[in-house]
Parts: structure tokens; sequence; C-alpha cells
């Protein structure tokens, strides 16, 4: 049994987790999370899955990838971070932009926790560069998530 924080502060509430509720794949190998890799190519005959950590960065990497509204059956799901490439590339904007992957990690992926987000703008390249640090506390593991926001203007 492993106890953990299910809030976003230090003294929140706090839940057990028994990690023996885990699953096992038919190679044997034991995992908590599973879910779809969807880079396909021509090659692949067959769909693989993300375990685990692999699984968390897949679905972080999704999130970051759909804007809200490409998903029919989930039009919510996403970001909407393309509006902030419009605006001029300032240290007010990187914070919003910072708010809003916030906001998003906390609506769309609940397994995360996010420790810190850094988001850089950078006039000269028309850019914002963007690391997020989360941890994942079921799997008692730290990760990071990096990507560039191109401006527009």
């Amino acid at each position: 049994m492993h106890l953990i924080n299910t809030s976003n502060d230090l003294c929140g509430e706090f839940m057990l987790i028994d990690l023996s509720l885990s699953n096992t794949d038919s190679t044997g190998h034991t995992y908590v999370y599973k879910d779809l890799k969807l880079d396909l190519q021509e090659e692949v005959i067959d769909i693989d899955a993300s375990i685990d950590i692999n699984a968390v960065q897949n679905s972080i990497t999704n999130m970051f990838t759909f804007t809200k509204g490409q998903r029919i059956l989930l039009p919510d799901f996403g970001n909407n971070l393309r509006k902030f490439l419009y605006e001029p590339i300032t240290d007010a904007t990187a914070k919003a932009i910072g708010i809003e992957i916030c906001d998003m990690f906390e609506k769309w992926e609940p397994r995360v926790k996010i420790t810190k987000v850094r988001v850089t703008p950078s006039i000269d390249e028309n850019l914002y560069h963007v690391i997020v640090l989360y941890t994942i506390p079921i799997l008692e593991t730290s990760a990071s998530f990096e990507t560039t926001l191109r401006s527009s203007t």
C-alpha cells in the first residue's frame, strides 16, 4: 500500500493506493497505466501499447498536439495555446501560457502532479520554449516534457 497525496498542496487529502491491483500483459510485465501508441509507421503491422511512464508521456503529448474542438467525441480535450501565438512575445504572455498549461494538466492528466512550468519567451527566434516538470506519484517517478510554441507575429 502507498499513501498518495490527492491534492495540489502539501497538506491536502491523502488516499491509500494498492499497487497490487496493477495489470500484467501477455509478456508478464506488470504495469499500472496503459495507452495506445499512435505513432503509426508503414512497416508496423499492429498497434503498439505504451505502459506506465510512456503512457503518461503519450497522453501529455496528445494534450499539446490537439487543440480544443479537434476531437469530435471529446471536443473540450486539448489546449487553447494557439490563441497566444498572435500576441506579442512578452513575459506577460509567457505567464498566461503557463497558466493555460497548468489548467490543461489539472483537467486532463490527473495522474500527474506538476512541480514546475517554465515558459521562456525568445523574441529573436519568435517563439516560446516550454518545459513542464512533473511527478507521477503512483509510479514514484519524475519526468519532464519540452516543446516549442512558435509565434506567427
